[in-house]
């Protein structure tokens, strides 16, 4: 059995919800999900959210298209934050 291919960060998949079909563009892939940012804002009326993004299992999505360059997520750290998270802890 064939093991079902990931999405990567930038690649456009197709998801159905309520019966309908939606396009994203992935921005962050998890272990069992990714988050992806729906293209048309309208959509997230249809779906009852409040922003366009939204988390789509790797079970229930096709990948559309794959980006040539995949982005990797550049994890974003605040020294002081990260610091004061330190000295509490």
């Amino acid at each position: 059995m064939n093991k079902k291919e990931i999405a990567r960060v930038g690649d456009t998949i197709k998801f159905n919800r309520r019966e309908q079909n939606f396009l994203a563009e992935v921005i962050n892939v998890r272990e069992n999900s990714v988050i992806c940012e729906l293209f048309d804002s309208n959509e997230k009326e249809i779906l009852e959210i409040e922003t366009n993004r939204t988390v789509v299992s790797h079970a229930n999505y096709v990948i559309s298209k794959r980006t040539p360059n995949p982005k990797e997520p550049i994890p974003t750290l605040d020294p002081w934050t990260y610091g004061w998270k330190r000295a509490v802890n």
